[in-house]
């Protein structure tokens, strides 16, 4: 069995082309998860850990770069390919964000996902730990804090 390459989430609201695109990365040696909506993906990647997101641009419940925007804001550095057959402002808007490591205009072929993907030369962790959200962060930095300052008054 060969070694996964990095895992990557698919978001389009075309369930054909996303599945398309799916299998193709994985006959690569990708291990891809599949999703059609905003909500969903950043569901997907509050809970997982992912290497690369190919994200659409218009989905049925909002844009893709809205959700670029709010992984943003919890600091998670996770890179993008976006996509679109929006107008030039809206690729120009994805390319400014520094997220976004390629914009592709559709309709994208599936050998130029293939060859996007690669190019970005993903190195895939050793272990797919979930990110830790604010609170969970904030949580943990308590518990330590409390424990060093038991074991200070000792």
């Amino acid at each position: 069995m060969n070694p996964i390459k990095g895992r990557i989430l698919i978001l389009d609201d075309d369930v054909l082309v996303a599945v398309n695109y799916k299998d193709r990365l994985e006959s690569q040696g990708f291990n891809c998860r599949l999703t059609h909506s905003v909500k969903d993906a950043y569901h997907f990647i509050k809970n997982n850990a992912f290497d690369l997101v190919l994200c659409d641009h218009d989905l049925p419940d909002g844009k893709g770069l809205d959700l670029i925007k709010k992984i943003q804001t919890e600091s998670k550095m996770i890179p993008f390919i976006y996509f679109s057959a929006a107008t030039q402002r809206v690729l120009k808007q994805a390319a400014a964000n520094p997220l976004v490591m390629k914009v592709l205009t559709k309709p994208v072929s599936e050998d130029a996902i293939i060859r996007s993907v690669v190019d970005q030369h993903i190195t895939p962790p050793t272990d797919h730990k979930r990110f830790i959200d604010p609170i969970e962060r904030k949580l943990i930095l308590e518990i330590n804090r409390d424990e060093r300052s038991k074991e200070n008054k000792r």
